[in-house]
């Protein structure tokens, strides 16, 4: 009887130390693309933009906590049409206080103008502020949930380099699918799965889909009809999958 127990305390060790390793992967994953997009954020032009909406808005996360997200809206013109953003920064961020939510959505009062800086690849990618990265958060806590499986691993006998090689191949993994999955528009056209810029339809919104590309569908919409990542979601969502042919 107390080998099962010591058994199966081992293969509950051995599952918790796995979970960590991946969460810990996942979120530096996280934090590293944050922090290439903080980077690259800097050299994005620039373009007045004027604030349409300025809000509050509570919501619940995780188990039923209550959180609070500063929602501000704007609209600019950029190269290729006019756009409507939401995002402020390159990661976004919520409030346990209201107080808190409400001093970021007041810096943006309803019409007035901001500088908008606007990703040249997709100009409908936009932030209104740089700010600090929270990618430095998230590479924090993918550490602190590397310590147990370090910790067991180094008592059970494994060297130092084989700790970090595995480690590495951990972060690796999530980065480039992170990296791969912000590629872009750009990117997509070059390899001819898109048709130049200014020419694009909604059936190539639904043909994204049909192909299971649904972020780059959403992205596609907004280029093609300015409007922010809700409606791009919400509307790209009831499109049939199935593109028409032009003779419908």
């Amino acid at each position: 009887m107390t080998a099962i127990f010591q058994n199966a305390a081992l293969l509950l060790g051995g599952v918790l130390v796995c979970i960590l390793l991946l969460c810990g992967a996942l979120l530096i994953g996280i934090g590293l693309f944050a922090l290439q997009r903080f980077r690259a954020a800097a050299s994005w032009p620039q373009a007045p933009g004027v604030i349409e909406k300025s809000e509050v808005v509570p919501e619940r996360h995780f188990e039923d906590d209550l959180f609070y997200n500063p929602v501000v809206r704007y609209c600019y013109t950029a190269p290729g049409g006019s756009y409507t953003g939401e995002k402020l920064a390159t990661t976004g961020r919520l409030y346990p206080k209201e107080a808190a939510a409400r001093r970021v959505a007041n810096r943006y009062p309803v019409g007035t103008t901001v500088m908008v800086r606007y990703n040249p690849d997709d100009p409908s990618e936009s932030i209104v502020e740089r700010g600090l990265s929270g990618g430095f958060w998230f590479i924090l806590f993918g550490l602190s949930c590397w310590i147990v499986p370090v910790v067991a691993a180094l008592q059970a006998g494994f060297s130092w380099q084989l700790i970090a090689a595995v480690l590495g191949i951990l972060v690796i993994i999530p980065t480039v699918l992170f990296l791969r999955s912000g590629s872009g528009l750009q990117k997509v056209r070059s390899r001819g799965l898109l048709p130049p810029k200014g020419s694009g339809s909604d059936d190539d919104v639904a043909a994204l889909m049909a192909r299971g590309e649904k972020l780059l569908a959403i992205r596609l919409y907004r280029e093609l009809h300015g409007v922010g990542l809700k409606e791009a979601k919400k509307a790209v969502e009831a499109l049939p999958r199935e593109p028409r042919s032009p003779g419908m």
